[in-house]
């Protein structure tokens, strides 16, 4: 028996984060139900799949994937859960050997469930054309192969939590989401990034069903130097032969030359009009994206892999001795080779070999040692004066007030962090109050007095879709237009060059240009991701934030705002602890999770927002925050989140009890008590209050009181009121649905 409303409030879950749920069939199979193939591109209404639970004859719950989920794949990891695991750790090792382990962590990051099978998906919201359904990796000889990997893409369909074990699965086991994750939070990444993640996933998996008898080695180094500092055969190799002369006698097709320096090939028995197949870096890799030729794709491979990959059937001891029969190399690498290579057969060099060798790796340490003083003496010369003045005659300077860039939250010359959880309305709270507070001088959040901008105030926006942020923008009626600079960067982060002297200045130059007073950067993650940084490294995190203010300091740009995602419950935000150092204040918003019922089990607790802000001369209590829908503006309203709650549960069983009269004339205090849903105690003190309010009136039938709606009787829309500890007590904002999907 399938709990209905459980699965209700999945449903309503998975549809709020734009996901298209239908149920399962009630066979008891994987499969959706018999009407589903109508939403492969459109998604159900709220009505059709009330109607299909309604029903009661389904299995459980799933979503279909592609368009009607605005975009979804998911990617799946075959279970059980031991192999699932074994083998997400072969993607995780072999996307941290390819530079590329923030990728999938923040792939793993977003919406994640287990299922019922011990198998994982990954959903990704692909900002681009969806696939369709791929079968990834295989692995197994002859009739023992299975699936290790595989899509679900456009048209596709996956079951989902909470269904219970479907037919095949262990007895008892569930669909479940992966702790810290949810609907809402699932990741968005652009095509290139699911290939490349795809790419990845097939690399680290896929088998064969006839091996080589020299497998491809999992990690392709461009560099084959010894440790003895020696020019090897590889090295002297790769310097003397181009890429061109290694592919095409392959069949490979040169097609171009990109602005960035890489050659684009294409495949063996590719028409030229089909597109890339591989790219290459004259001194760097090949990277394939095809799967239709015999090299690996999705790793980068050195000119040495693919020259013993074509020519020796991948045995590099064979393709190196060759190479040294045609002169490549230094001629004493032989021996050193062999050294390296036999040490366990006990085959030493002879005392001059050995000699040799010693004076060469000291020449090489010596060099690099003269490299790092040089470069410590080009940094002395740069390096700001030092200055310092003594304790007395600082204490003998004035205090002054703490200057502000908005009064109480933002001090002046500062930075700040929006610590923000998912769809809790980080966009609506930047484009429609933050800029018109910074930019026209309005109160932001209709309280804190802002400092206006005398040049531009730069918005790097990284997520939302330009027609979006047009359309938010508009709506938000912002004055001064001119003084607001938005470059839509979603899916192009890499345009901030952050990682070069030359990217910094380059970036610093357009800031300067644009008369860059503040840079609000929303959110980060995405341009973490472009820099290769590990939001969850301190050491990363460091090294991004002295690339980010040595690039503002260039630019003259004072303040600067951070938008990024939260963690940990919603308290704080996601990633390492030095996230939380840099900033001079942290805001953080929330948003209070829509619960069935509130603790004595009765009337429904509403969703809201909450505000909370502290730092250095900032300390913000928690606020909830109010909305008006026509501008999008958000108000600080001053009432604590457990007094929201409380006045949400107060006005719920206040119109429990309407709707209860509406039905039944005339009613005593034992009827609605017995009837209208509400704590029998706190019946007669709501009667009250509704007789007060001149929505009920009260008549005597002998010693019982009966109660009635006054005609006509009004709607409350804010029931307003005290709450006894000198608050003012207002109804949460976000009770209406229309509404709570605005706020973003």
């Amino acid at each position: 028996m399938v709990d209905e409303d459980e699965y209700g409030e999945a449903a309503r879950r998975w549809t709020e984060a734009g996901f298209a749920p239908v149920t399962t069939h009630e066979d008891g199979t994987k499969r959706p139900a018999s009407t589903w193939q109508r939403f492969q591109n459109v998604a159900p209404e709220w009505c059709d799949i009330q109607a299909m639970l309604g029903a009661r004859q389904f299995g459980g719950l799933g979503v279909v994937t592609g368009q009607a989920s605005e975009n979804i794949e998911m990617l799946e990891i075959e279970g059980p859960l031991a192999e699932c695991d074994r083998r997400l750790n072969a993607v995780r090792e072999l996307a941290h050997e390819l530079g590329h382990s923030a990728l999938l962590e923040r792939a793993l990051s977003g919406c994640c469930e287990r299922s019922a099978g011990g198998g994982l998906h990954i959903f990704l919201r692909i900002d681009g054309e969806c696939r369709g359904n791929t079968k990834l990796a295989l692995e197994g000889q002859g009739d023992q192969r299975k699936v290790a990997a595989e899509t679900r893409g456009q048209g596709g369909f996956v079951v989902t939590w909470p269904t219970t074990a479907r037919r095949g699965h262990p007895e008892g086991s569930r669909y479940e989401l992966v702790d810290g994750t949810d609907p809402s939070t699932v990741t968005c990444v652009t095509e290139r990034e699911r290939d490349l993640l795809y790419n990845i996933v097939i690399a680290a998996l896929d088998e064969p069903d006839e091996r080589a008898q020299h497998s491809p080695p999992r990690r392709m180094s461009s560099s084959s130097s010894t440790s003895f500092g020696a020019l090897t055969p590889w090295d002297d190799f790769a310097a003397q032969v181009t890429w061109r002369e290694l592919l095409e006698p392959q069949g490979w097709t040169h097609v171009r030359k990109d602005p960035a320096g890489r050659d684009h090939w294409t495949r063996p028995g590719k028409d030229l009009s089909e597109g890339t197949s591989a790219t290459s870096i004259e001194n760097g890799p090949l990277y394939a994206f095809s799967t239709s030729t015999s090299l690996p794709a999705g790793v980068g491979m050195s000119k040495s892999y693919v020259h013993a990959h074509y020519e020796h059937s991948g045995d590099m001891s064979a393709a190196a001795s060759d190479l040294r029969t045609q002169g490549y190399g230094d001629p004493f690498v032989a021996s050193i080779g062999a050294f390296e290579l036999q040490a366990s057969n006990d085959t030493f060099l002879d005392h001059d070999g050995f000699e040799t060798a010693v004076a060469r790796r000291l020449q090489g340490l010596r060099v690099a040692e003269e490299a790092a003083r040089r470069i410590a003496i080009e940094r002395t010369a740069n390096a700001p004066e030092l200055a310092g003045v003594r304790l007395g005659d600082l204490l003998a300077q004035p205090d002054t007030p703490t200057p502000y860039r908005i009064n109480g939250l933002w001090p002046a010359q500062g930075r700040v962090l929006l610590a923000a959880a998912a769809k809790s309305g980080k966009t609506t709270m930047v484009v429609a109050n933050l800029l018109p507070a910074l930019v026209d001088g309005e109160e932001f959040l209709g309280r804190y007095e802002a400092q206006r901008v005398a040049g531009t105030v730069v918005y790097l926006n990284l997520e939302v879709g330009d027609s979006i942020i047009r359309s938010w923008l508009r709506d938000a009626d912002i004055i001064g237009v001119d003084k607001v600079l938005v470059a839509n960067l979603r899916g192009r982060a890499a345009a901030l060059t952050l990682a070069s002297d030359a990217g910094r200045q380059r970036l610093a130059d357009w800031l300067r240009d644009n008369n860059a007073e503040i840079v609000i950067l929303d959110p980060l993650a995405p341009l973490l991701a472009s820099l290769g940084i590990d939001e969850n490294s301190n050491a990363d995190v460091a090294r991004f934030f002295t690339w980010w203010t040595e690039v503002l300091t260039l630019a003259g740009v004072q303040d600067d705002l951070i938008v990024h995602h939260t963690g940990h419950g919603g308290q704080r935000s996601r990633g390492a602890s030095r996230l939380l150092d840099e900033p001079d204040a942290i805001w953080t918003l929330a948003k209070e999770r829509e619960e069935t019922h509130d603790a004595d089990g009765f009337a429904p607790l509403a969703v809201s927002r909450q505000f909370t802000a502290y730092g250095r001369d900032v300390d913000v209590p928690s606020t909830t925050l109010g909305f008006e829908p026509e501008n999008r503006r958000l108000i600080a309203t001053g009432t604590s989140p457990a007094a929201a709650r409380k006045a949400s549960t107060t006005n719920s069983q206040r119109l429990r009890i309407l709707d209860f009269l509406r039905s039944r004339p005339l009613a005593n205090t034992r009827a609605i008590s017995a009837h209208a849903g509400v704590q029998k105690g706190a019946v007669p003190n709501l009667l009250r209050v509704l007789v007060d309010d001149g929505l009920i009136v009260v008549t005597r039938n002998g010693q019982e009181h009966l109660y009635s709606l006054t005609t006509p009787s009004p709607v409350p829309h804010d029931w307003g009121g005290g709450t006894g500890d000198g608050e003012t007590c207002v109804t949460s904002p976000f009770e209406n649905a229309a509404q709570n999907a605005q706020i973003r």
